[in-house]
């Protein structure tokens, strides 16, 4: 046999150990960033450690017999000083479940690690103290002992992962030195390399399961979080399956619905007694996501204002819908109130001149506009500056009502009121005719219909008061769109009404 066939084996050798001690310097360096334990570690320490605690007396017993013959006092030492190690750790146990709040649980804890590490070197003792002084098979004997020690302390440790691994370390490491170095054992170069693989493999194992541990605690964390918001979450929440048939609900969504949870699971969302939003949740599930904003009818019949979202996501191979509703009735309310006074008269309840600009806008684009004739009349009190002055805004404020309230009861409810300010005032009726001759008959009759309610003495606080007004009249041409320039001829045209002898000009 030439050096080339020891060459080769040599290499492999070589570089197995360079990869196994690589990947034990990075285990060593995970450990040194793994978390500290928390009160529940330290308790479930304590609660494995009786059993084991008896199997150590039970199995230093058992090697102190086998091993005297060849030792004698060095084996009943080494027995005498494990054994009140381990009597007061039962000991200290006794005292922690009798009564955990006599320390802080930092004692306890270290008290635990210090006795643990102990326990280990006095076990490892019979690795690097005692084994080279035996024979060969009292030699495995101990090497065998020493790693059913490590296999059981994987799982008596197992909730703190630090201790878990070095307890193994403190074990097997002098043990594999020891082999190295002084043990005459046949094969002892595979032996050591074996045990040093084994103990690798073992503290990766051991790691590997702290890590998923980190990870299911993390997921547990996550799925409590998750089922917390879902709980308490301030609107409301509902899942469905891919049959839209509602699977589970939060106690918000029954204050939303009006209805109780055993009532809503299990119903069908294709059933619901409002199917504006049914569209959306159809979208959810075909398209991803789904939205709604607007009017919903409750079970009760009460009118909702609700905004909802919807989306799926696949859960075991099968789409799920989850959906969240919230009530948006008051704030909806207190919108409209506030567009109703942004545009609306605070006196009279009559659009003001926003509400005005708004309506004619829309009324430019309305589609009948491509064809009918409308008519715009614009009023101006003739006599009303003269009895703000005299008699006071409360009954010039009067006044103002009594006009407004005149118009809304001879004018039909197509007619368009609005209060410009002041004395001003416009009445639009809307697509008359698609003739022009037929609106202007149309607007000599709603002109004198409104020259009307002035004929009439208006009493104010017992006050007997007289008004006029000019009206100015504009036609409305169809397709006609310029509304500045519509509202500016208006006010020309009742500037010109006021100059003329029955108070009306076209």
């Amino acid at each position: 046999m030439n050096c080339r066939d020891f060459f080769i084996p040599l290499c492999f050798l070589e570089s197995l150990m360079y990869t196994i001690s690589m990947k034990f310097s990075k285990l060593l360096s995970s450990i040194k960033n793994m978390q500290s334990v928390d009160d529940s570690v330290v308790s479930g320490l304590y609660a494995l450690s009786t059993r084991s605690f008896v199997i150590n007396l039970l199995l230093a017993t058992l090697v102190s017999i086998a091993l005297y013959p060849v030792l004698h006092a060095k084996i009943l030492i080494w027995f005498g000083i494990l054994s009140c190690v381990v009597i007061f750790r039962l000991y200290n146990t006794y005292r922690f479940n009798t009564n955990p709040n006599q320390s802080t649980m930092e004692s306890w804890y270290r008290t635990f690690w210090i006795s643990a590490i102990i326990t280990a070197i006095i076990y490892s003792s019979l690795g690097f103290l005692l084994i080279h002084d035996l024979e060969p098979y009292y030699q495995l004997f101990i090497i065998t002992i020493l790693l059913g020690l490590s296999s059981g302390s994987a799982f008596a440790l197992s909730l703190d992962t630090r201790l878990s691994i070095l307890y193994m370390g403190i074990l097997l490491v002098p043990l594999i030195m020891t082999i190295i170095f002084i043990s005459d054992l046949p094969l002892k170069d595979i032996l050591a390399m074996a045990l040093f693989v084994y103990l690798v493999a073992q503290m990766t194992i051991i790691y590997k399961i702290y890590k998923q541990k980190i990870q299911i605690d993390t997921l547990s964390s996550k799925h409590q979080l998750m089922h917390n918001v879902f709980k308490d979450a301030p609107i409301g929440i509902f899942t469905f399956d891919d049959n839209y048939t509602i699977l589970d609900c939060n106690i918000k969504l029954t204050e939303v619905l009006q209805n109780e949870v055993k009532n809503i699971i299990g119903t069908n969302l294709m059933t619901l007694p409002d199917s504006r939003p049914i569209k959306m949740f159809i979208s959810a599930l075909e398209e991803g996501s789904g939205s709604y904003l607007g009017a919903y009818n409750s079970i009760h019949g009460e009118k909702l204002w609700v905004d909802v979202k919807s989306f799926s996501y696949q859960t075991a191979g099968t789409k799920t819908g989850i959906g969240m509703i919230e009530d948006k009735t008051k704030e909806h309310h207190a919108t409209e109130a506030l567009e109703y006074m942004a545009e609306h008269d605070m006196l009279t309840g009559l659009l003001n001149r926003r509400g005005f600009t708004t309506y004619i806008e829309k009324h430019v684009t309305n589609a009948h506009h491509q064809e009918y004739y409308s008519i715009l009349f614009y009023l101006d009190l003739n006599q009303f500056k003269g009895i703000n002055d005299s008699l006071g805004h409360a009954v010039g404020d009067n006044v103002l009502l009594a006009v407004s309230k005149r118009l809304g009861d001879i004018l039909d409810s197509t007619c368009v009121i609005s209060r410009l300010g002041g004395d001003e005032f416009i009445v639009i009726v809307p697509y008359i005719s698609k003739e022009k001759d037929a609106t202007n008959l149309k607007a000599e009759k709603y002109a004198k219909l409104i020259q009307s309610i002035f004929l009439d003495e208006f009493v104010i606080k017992q006050m007997h008061l007289y008004l006029q007004a000019s009206i100015g009249i504009v036609l409305v041409e169809p397709k006609y769109h310029d509304t500045d320039e519509l509202l500016r001829y208006a006010d020309l045209t009742m500037y010109q009404a006021k100059n003329t002898s029955n108070q009306i000009a076209y």
